[in-house]
């Protein structure tokens, strides 16, 4: 279950105007149970890739190159928000291009 909150993001450099933007906040203690946030339905890759679609929200930086999205986890009880940020690495410049459960299963594509 998603709450919709309306956020304030804070200014970017070109432009001193704030802008308002939809932030999706999950449940921490609900989140990742089956059908929460996303029904899983395909490839790891296409999971991930859906995910990030529904219930990431882009950052306006990058990390080394790499695009960074934030999804925000509430603590039902002590309602504090805890920001998880996914980094997508490019499989090409990566150091470990396989994870380890493709690396022993012997998964290469």
């Amino acid at each position: 279950m998603s709450i919709p909150i309306i956020k304030m993001i804070g200014a970017n450099s070109s432009s001193k105007k704030r802008k308002m933007k939809s932030a999706k906040y999950y449940g921490l203690q609900n989140f990742l149970q089956p059908g929460c946030p996303i029904s899983l339905s395909g490839s790891f890759r296409d999971n991930v890739r859906r995910f990030l679609q529904e219930c990431g929200q882009p950052e306006d930086y990058k990390v080394e190159g790499m695009p960074i999205w934030c999804t925000f986890l509430v603590h039902e009880n002590r309602g504090f928000v805890l920001p998880l940020y996914t980094f997508e690495e490019c499989v090409n410049n990566s150091l470990q291009p396989l994870c380890d459960h493709c690396r022993c299963s012997g998964n290469h594509i």
